[in-house]
């Protein structure tokens, strides 16, 4: 199960490359410099695509690790937030009249264009689709689901989709808000989840 592109209404996608794309050119700058001063003689196909190669390298090191520093955040470079680890927590659901709390856990992966959610509860497991963040006022996560059902659901329930809309708290701790099963099922809940710092 692969990590799909998530969509977001911070500018930082535009500016980040920018700043890599400069700090690239400055690397290859750097590189050809080093190389005459040291008196190498290297292939010319080492040095011709050094500006790409070290854009692709600052790029991936961003997307996958420096994203995540706090640093970034400080100076109003990203905005996104890093929602990935494990959650738990529960939903209320529609299907019996909303008179219990269900047990759920939720892992998610993410980076700083991709993203997976991946649900588990007693009876089914889901994974996301498609999604977004948005970051303007708050910090909110949309996804469209597919939901699979386990041995132990009932009969009735079958393969569906869905989607679901959380809103992160300004501590970045908890998940609150809702889910919308369509088609057939037309069930809605409401969805409360804790980060687990255990993990």
């Amino acid at each position: 199960m692969s990590l799909h592109p998530y969509a977001t209404d911070s500018k930082e996608r535009e500016r980040v490359p920018l700043l890599l794309a400069g700090l690239a050119i400055a690397s290859a700058f750097g590189f050809d410099w080093a190389i005459r001063a040291l008196h190498w003689t290297v292939p010319f196909w080492i040095d011709a695509p050094s500006t790409l190669a070290f854009y692709g390298a600052y790029y991936q090191l961003f997307r996958h690790v420096l994203w995540k520093m706090r640093f970034w955040r400080q100076v109003g470079l990203v905005r996104v937030p890093s929602l990935e680890g494990h959650w738990k927590g529960h939903v209320v659901t529609s299907y019996d009249q909303q008179q219990g709390k269900h047990e759920i856990e939720i892992d998610i992966i993410q980076d700083w264009t991709h993203m997976l959610v991946r649900l588990k509860s007693a009876y089914s497991q889901s994974h996301s689709l498609i999604g977004s963040i948005i970051t303007s006022d708050q910090s909110v996560i949309s996804y469209e689901y597919l939901n699979e059902p386990l041995t132990a659901a009932v009969q009735t329930m079958h393969i569906h989709r869905g989607t679901a809309r959380l809103i992160l708290s300004s501590q970045g701790d908890s998940l609150d808000g809702d889910y919308y099963s369509g088609r057939d099922r037309t069930n809605y809940g409401a969805i409360h989840l804790m980060r687990d710092r255990s993990s």
